[in-house]
């Protein structure tokens, strides 16, 4: 750990950083979320050129409790199976709902109390 790293944090560096004020402690502002948005945007698709009988505008998973982040999607093991990992950011008990509107699919899961 004493070695010299001379070439460390050389060259042109950029960084963004979000300030949120607020009243309310971090769990009730929901800090966690705001953070996951900042670092991760959601990626929008236009596709306009055709008229069809879906909606203008969709979303491809939907969560009913803000403190319950999507934190990884993938495919089983087995290949059979879609895996949502969920993560509850404020230490509190949790019932949410994954609603995929588009495949007509919803499941509902219940958070353990962390503390």
């Amino acid at each position: 750990m004493k070695a010299e790293h001379i070439w460390m944090d050389q060259g042109m560096q950029t960084f963004r950083m979000l300030l949120v004020p607020h009243k309310d402690t971090w769990k009730e502002c929901n800090i966690p979320k705001v953070a996951e948005e900042f670092l991760v945007p959601s990626v929008m698709i236009y596709q306009g050129i055709h008229g069809g009988k879906m909606a203008k505008a969709a979303s491809f998973l939907n969560i009913d409790t803000p403190n319950v982040v999507v934190s990884a999607i993938k495919q089983s093991e087995n290949g059979k199976d879609i895996i949502f990992r969920c993560v509850e950011t404020a230490g509190l008990a949790a019932k949410t709902t994954l609603d995929l509107q588009f495949a007509g699919r919803k499941w509902t899961g219940i958070s353990d109390h962390m503390r």
